[in-house]
């Protein structure tokens, strides 16, 4: 009998940053395993809630329903419909459950949590983890009895970017003009929002003197909020205008050409969040400095970890951004051999399909 499986998850719009530039692949990579799929998103809008509605709907016809995050009432409603349905669910809350000075809640919710919150996600198969700092944090919490990282991946040779097929995604689709004006781009790939870390990043690259000459930051993801507007006052008011560039990141095809034009990556994230950027960044060949926070397990060795503080990410630009070109080159190539090896979907689904077929 064929195994189906619904995933839902905030947003199905491939964002930068978004956990839809990740489940297409997983997506195909479970067909071949005979696993069918359907997708769901729980956005917390009004199109979300009547988008959940219809996930509410679809939970009597698959087997198993896997949340791709946790936050708002729309991914609770589906929990509930799975529970009801007796129909097993997975919670990947991607960072969501834990508490932190940039997720804290009031004291209603809190209440609410303890009172109704805990009780749903004990009731699920499993949580999953991100890395093994999530790992760590959910058990100290005791919010499930099996905890258990689940990595995710990607389709790692779309993002080879010596290809020769134009498929859009070259790096002559972005024009000069969007470019900061230096020899060396900086990429941040993600929400404009500071739990992302753009705030330290930029104050610890304002900071580090003449290690960053020549070097320009791109910052590419969606607006949240009124963060974009506040940055870019913030960069007018440095003289930091061409050398600091915000711009969207709507799809993977402009996020493929701006991989295609960096020169390193940053994903400074405050706190656990989805990996892709670091994932991206690593399939195309790309050297990363990333928090431990959205370091994915196995890539320790091949990408600068480092802390959340402007001193250690001081500390960490200083070594990316005065490495030779051919010494960021290497590691980036090692990073992509990695990536193929242990993060690819054709590779990495394995682990979902034993999860799943444990369950049903």
């Amino acid at each position: 009998m064929t195994l189906r499986v619904l995933h839902a998850t905030g947003s199905l719009s491939p964002d930068g940053g978004s956990v839809a530039v990740s489940l297409g692949g997983l997506i195909n990579a479970l067909q071949a395993h005979g696993i069918e799929s359907r997708t769901v998103g729980f956005g917390e809008d009004e199109a979300g809630t009547r988008i959940a509605g219809e996930g509410i709907s679809l939970v009597g016809e698959v087997d198993i329903v896997h949340l791709h995050g946790w936050s708002g009432p729309n991914s609770r409603r589906l929990a509930r419909a799975a529970k009801r349905a007796s129909k097993p669910f997975i919670i990947s809350p991607h960072g969501n459950l834990l508490a932190t000075k940039h997720n804290k809640r009031n004291w209603r919710a809190r209440l609410g949590s303890l009172l109704t919150e805990r009780r749903l996600i004990r009731r699920a198969a499993a949580v999953t983890a991100l890395n093994e700092i999530e790992e760590r944090q959910l058990q100290s919490r005791r919010f499930h009895p099996r905890i258990l990282q689940l990595l995710y991946g990607l389709d790692v040779n779309e993002y080879a970017l010596d290809t020769s097929v134009d498929d859009g995604s070259a790096h002559n689709t972005i024009a000069d003009d969007h470019l900061p004006r230096a020899a060396h781009v900086l990429l941040v790939l993600g929400p404009i929002h500071p739990i992302e870390g753009f705030v330290p990043l930029l104050k610890a690259f304002a900071e580090i003197g003449a290690d960053s000459d020549g070097w320009g930051i791109v910052l590419a993801g969606r607006e949240t909020g009124e963060w974009r507007k506040v940055l870019e006052a913030a960069v007018r008011r440095k003289g930091e205008e061409g050398r600091v560039v915000i711009v969207a990141a709507p799809d993977v095809a402009t996020q493929r050409a701006w991989l295609s034009r960096a020169t390193a990556l940053a994903a400074p994230s405050q706190l656990v969040r989805f990996p892709v950027s670091v994932l991206q960044a690593v399939a195309a060949g790309v050297p990363v400095l990333a928090s431990g926070n959205v370091a994915p397990t196995g890539l320790e060795d091949v990408i600068r970890v480092c802390g959340t503080s402007r001193d250690d990410l001081k500390a960490g630009l200083r070594w990316l951004l005065t490495l030779e070109d051919a010494e960021r080159a290497k590691l980036g190539q090692r990073a992509r051999r990695i990536a193929q090896a242990r993060f690819d979907w054709p590779v990495l689904a394995k682990q979902y399909v034993q999860l799943y077929e444990s369950l049903s």
